[in-house]
Parts: C-alpha cells; sequence; structure tokens
C-alpha cells in the first residue's frame, strides 16, 4: 500500500525516511521538492509522477509525504499523515524542523510502529507506549544537557498536572453579490482536544445554550445560536444536546489529540466580520480607476491576519495603488497571476482602510464591456483568534474522577478563519 515516508525540511533535507516496501529506487524526495519549488502554479497535495503517487502535507515548513504505486485512496493516504502528525504532536508537543531532527530516534520507533511493511497499524498515541523507548525532547530541552534533563524529568513527572487542551476552529464561507445581497454565509466549525491525562478518566461537557435543527429546528427564545448539524466523532452519550442545557458526556475520554465534534451553521444571523465598498469612477480604453474600502466590524480588541485578492483583467500592464494608511499592511501585483494582492499584517478590528489603484491597460482595446467582467471577484482570505463567529461555546467541563478538570476551561483555545469569503463587483 505505503511504498516509502519521509519528513523533508523546507530545504530538501531529509529528516526521516523509511522505503518501507524497497518497490522505488529513485529519489522520491527529490522529485517531491523539485514538484513543489519548480512548480508554475501552486503544487497540488497530491499528484502522479513517473507511476508513483505523491500525498504530502506541509506543516510549519515541514513537508510529510507517502508515496505509493498502487491505486490508493488519496483521502486514506491524507487521513494517515495527518493520524501520524498527531501523534509526533502528542509525544513532542508541537512540531518544527529543530525538534524533528532531536527526535530522530523517537519518530522513527513510531514510524516502524504505525507502519508495517506498508500497512497501517495502530494510530492510537496510548495505546503505543509500550512499545516505545525513546524519550521526547522538548522545546524547553533542546539546548539543555541529556544530564539535566534526565533530572528535572524525575522531578517534574510524578507533579505534572493534569492539562486538556481544546481548540474550536470555524471556516467561514461567504458570497456577497454585487448589490450588496446575502448569497450564502455558512460556518463548518471543529472542535479538537489534546488530552495528556493517561490514566482512564470520563469528561462531561456543558455547552452554551443553542438551537440545534435543520431549518430552524427547535428553537429557544434566549439564544441566537443556531446549529443546524452535529457530528461527534468519538463515542459519547449526546442524548441530551436537543434540552435547553445541553451537555455531552464521555464515558472514557481519549488520550492523545483528536477530533471531538463536527458542526455547520448557516443564515444571515452570522457574523460577517468584513463589509466592503467597491467603486469603479472612471473606466477607459487605457485605464481603470477602482476604490476599494474594507472595514472590519468586530470589536477592536480582536485582530488578525488579512489577505485580499482583486482579479484584473488579462490586457492589464501594470498597477498603481495608495493606501490610506501605509502601517502594517502593503500591496503587491503579480503580474503572473494578474492579481491585486493586498495585505494586512494585524488588522484590528472597528477600522476602515481604502485601497485606490489605477489598472493601465493595452492600447486600443474595443470591447470594455468584457475587460470589465474580467475584473473581480474580490475574495478575502482572514484568521482571527479568540474570536468566534456562530457564537457557540463551551460554558463547563467536569470529571467525576479529577478534581481539576473544571478549570480546564482556561485552556478553551478559538480560531475564526476563512479562505471562501467572496465578495462580487
Amino acid at each position: 500500500m505505503i511504498s516509502e515516508f519521509f519528513i523533508l525540511s523546507s530545504r530538501g533535507d531529509k529528516i526521516i525516511y523509511r522505503n518501507l516496501k524497497k518497490e522505488i529506487k529513485h529519489n522520491s524526495p527529490e522529485v517531491l521538492l523539485r514538484k513543489v519549488k519548480f512548480s508554475e502554479t501552486d503544487c497540488p497535495p497530491i499528484f502522479n509522477e513517473d507511476g508513483i503517487n505523491y500525498v504530502f502535507v506541509m506543516r510549519k515548513g515541514v513537508y510529510f509525504c507517502c508515496t505509493s504505486i498502487s491505486n490508493v485512496s488519496s483521502s486514506f493516504l491524507l487521513e494517515v499523515l495527518s493520524r501520524i502528525i498527531e501523534i509526533i504532536t502528542d509525544y513532542c508537543q508541537e512540531i518544527n524542523e529543530e525538534i524533528l531532527r532531536r527526535n530522530n530516534l523517537l519518530i522513527y520507533e513510531l514510524v516502524d510502529e504505525l507502519i508495517d511493511y506498508g500497512l497501517p497499524q495502530q494510530t492510537v498515541s496510548l495505546q503505543l507506549d509500550k512499545f516505545i523507548c525513546s524519550t521526547p525532547i522538548y522545546k524547553k530541552d533542546l539546548h539543555k544537557s541529556m544530564k539535566t534533563m534526565k533530572k528535572t524529568k524525575e522531578k517534574t513527572f510524578n507533579n505534572k498536572k493534569p492539562t486538556l487542551l481544546i481548540t474550536f476552529e470555524e471556516t467561514q464561507c461567504v458570497e456577497i453579490k454585487k448589490n450588496g445581497e446575502l448569497i450564502r454565509n455558512e460556518i463548518n466549525g471543529t472542535i479538537f482536544m489534546n488530552n495528556q491525562v493517561r490514566e482512564p478518566s470520563d469528561l462531561t461537557i456543558e455547552f452554551k445554550p443553542f438551537s440545534l435543527g435543520k431549518g430552524g429546528g427547535k428553537k429557544y427564545r434566549y439564544t441566537d445560536v443556531l446549529i443546524v448539524d452535529i457530528l461527534l466523532n468519538i463515542r459519547c452519550n449526546s442524548n441530551h444536546l436537543e434540552k435547553p442545557s445541553p451537555y455531552v458526556y464521555i464515558p472514557r475520554l481519549p488520550f492523545g489529540h483528536f477530533k471531538f465534534m463536527d458542526y455547520r451553521t448557516s443564515g444571515p444571523k452570522i457574523i460577517k466580520p468584513f463589509l466592503f465598498s467597491i467603486k469603479i469612477p472612471t473606466q477607459t480604453k487605457n485605464k481603470i480607476d477602482l476604490i476599494v474600502t474594507v472595514k472590519s466590524t468586530f470589536l477592536q480588541k480582536f485582530f488578525g491576519r488579512v489577505r485580499i485578492e482583486i482579479p484584473i483583467p488579462e490586457e492589464a500592464l501594470s498597477v498603481s495603488s495608495k493606501l490610506s494608511d501605509r502601517i502594517g499592511q502593503k500591496v503587491v501585483f503579480n503580474q503572473k497571476l494578474k492579481k491585486i494582492i493586498w495585505y494586512f499584517e494585524k488588522l484590528n478590528g472597528e477600522r476602515d482602510e481604502t485601497l485606490e489603484a489605477g489598472i493601465i491597460l493595452r492600447s486600443g482595446i474595443e470591447n470594455l464591456k468584457r475587460v470589465r467582467s474580467q475584473l473581480g471577484p474580490l475574495v478575502l482570505v482572514y484568521q482571527l483568534e479568540k474570536f468566534s463567529l456562530s457564537g457557540f461555546d463551551i460554558s463547563r467541563v467536569s470529571s467525576s474522577k479529577i478534581k481539576r478538570f473544571p478549570k480546564i476551561i482556561r485552556n478553551l483555545q478559538i480560531v475564526s478563519k476563512s479562505n471562501s469569503y467572496i465578495r462580487h463587483f
């Protein structure tokens, strides 16, 4: 099934390499690096080269890849890679090139247990412990000697507090017509958990009140949060989700990093964190003037990275730009992709920013209507930390066996993002 598994740095160095079935003889890592670095367009995560299927995932500038010469499901291989990344994260706490190099022996042991002669085996962190002999080196221990590391770990092992990290990731899809009418506003959310408590324990998760059901379903007057669909990914009791005080009981909490729940919500009440005003004051055969104003509607204490892409006509030769404020933002004209790209390193809430662009066209253009149709739509990509779009949230976490779990709500993380926020011209 899986012929090779390897991990490459951003420079193409082999951090980990295992030829599992000895059926591929040429240099696959070099083929992958050449495809990623020198491809004219963005390299797809799944491709075929010389009869070999490549599937790769990039995390923190590091490439995790597996190859196969057989006809294997691509989604299955992507799931295997994601599980390997999660298990390495469980042992090493985080992933970057330096940590992977220092934990080289540990990762080889994990790979040997996870994949046997090309076939994926056990992918549960807790069940791998009895087969793993190496001790992980964490980020804080990178510059310490082995003797001091052993002493500090012996002292802190017994005093280590149980930790549970809960992460909300919400991805928004928005499409707005030229006249400002809303076509689509949908959120796909996922709740991830990272449990570092090795002793078996139960867990009760209490949610803030929400309405559940398609097309409105059951609605409670004291909440505006409407969840259309919920999918639980582990075995648990979900009979109380449709009650006014919803909660989920997990009789045995899995160890390590895992996906707990997927949910979806849609409707006009979902927050639109950005609003746009688009004007085209002049349009001639030689030039198109474009004025774009973006307004962040969320609170000022929140901020995030934002990128705005504006496709322009193929006849465009150059673009002149003027910004209302150049601090923390820049504009780039990509001649190859024919796009104006507007970057914000840190865009706070309750701010208005304006871009004035002059698009210079080739001379002798007759069909201005066709050229105008090639302008847009505007696509916004953003990521906001500690900001929830849907309002779906946890009110309390408790366990009957571990008393510290009620305080675990402090380790709650929320990330809202989108790469499909479209505004038509």
